[in-house]
């Protein structure tokens, strides 16, 4: 219902291998920045980008995940410029596209609206608990869009985060050794985050003495599986005679729609091939709602039937006073 021609502002949202080094990710950045750098000047107005998030909320300024940024890009007056701003997002296709297959990075450029917040063109949430079946019906919707004329930049809202590893402890096994999980847990914050065990005073500060392992063991599995654990008699026994260890990438976030967790798809989409509604219409007829995972939508179609019926009832209360003054 708001036609977009005359748009000022886009975003391009920005993921990043998972574990790259804050120095080498704004060097990535920056390459995409010096792209826009070269857009005429009748055309760009400024730029500003965002690592570590890639949220668009004006109150966030930071963020602590360095394989995640967003750039901010804000174009002249529409009647200063020959192209629209999905022209020029279209146009940085296949530079974005390069810098991508180069760092192995995805990227998605989403237009500022004008007109009320209604968020992206595609909008699916998928709802359940068991991750495995959630996550494998959201690949396959992303699939099925990727294949589907007029539908572009296709993500979902999970985000890689930090690796870590899990450990799986054997309670038989922890009985014998006459261990509680409780000196686990205690033995190994103290190796990963410290103790304090004295305190240096001098006249003018007081500086504490932390023990604790050494930055690069903290981080190596290997090491860990092998920190001696105090049982009750004073013996050490290694971490790994009684649990096993398992190195995965964590989530950045857990995302839950009333209380359930969920999985959201977006989309963007070429306006001219394929409307909101008519893709809407199409994944409802290609996947619909089930007990194991509920599918929701929001997004521009679910708001533009809002706005649209919230117009006939006026148009209808409308009538009615007319047809009273009358």
């Amino acid at each position: 219902p708001f036609p977009q021609d005359a748009a000022e502002a886009f975003t391009i949202s920005i993921t990043l291998p998972s574990g790259i080094p804050l120095n080498q990710a704004e060097q990535e950045i920056k390459k995409i920045e010096n792209i826009l750098s070269y857009l005429p000047g009748s055309e760009l107005a400024g730029y500003s980008s965002r690592i570590g998030t890639q949220s668009e909320d004006s109150s966030t300024d930071r963020g602590i995940q360095n394989n995640l940024a967003i750039i901010f890009v804000y174009l002249t007056p529409y009647e200063d410029r020959e192209r629209r701003a999905t022209d020029i997002m279209t146009a940085l296709q296949s530079q974005l596209a390069q810098i991508a297959i180069a760092n192995q990075m995805t990227y998605a450029l989403n237009l500022k609206r004008l007109g009320p917040p209604m968020g992206r063109a595609i909008e699916v949430r998928l709802l359940a608990e068991d991750d495995q079946l959630r996550e494998g019906r959201a690949a396959e919707i992303q699939e099925f869009l990727r294949k589907t004329p007029g539908v572009v930049h296709v993500e979902t809202d999970r985000r890689a985060g930090l690796k870590e590893t899990t450990l799986t402890l054997n309670s038989e096994l922890l009985a014998r050794a006459d261990l509680r999980e409780q000196d686990i847990l205690t033995t190994l914050r103290i190796a990963l985050d410290g103790l304090i065990v004295t305190r240096l005073q001098n006249p003018r500060e007081q500086t504490d003495v932390r023990l604790r392992l050494q930055e690069n063991s903290r981080s190596a599995a290997e090491v860990i599986k092998t920190i001696p654990v105090a049982n009750r008699l004073g013996n050490l026994i290694h971490l790994d005679r009684f649990a096993k260890t398992e190195d995965r990438s964590s989530t950045a976030t857990i995302g839950r729609i009333h209380g359930i967790r969920s999985t959201v798809v977006y989309g963007n989409l070429d306006s001219e091939i394929l409307s909101p509604p008519e893709a809407k219409h199409l994944l409802e007829m290609n996947f619909p709602s089930t007990p194991e995972v509920e599918i929701e939508y929001s997004g521009q179609p679910v708001e533009t039937d809002l706005i649209f019926s919230s117009l006939t009832g006026a148009a209808l209360v409308a009538l009615m006073g007319i047809y009273l003054t009358i």
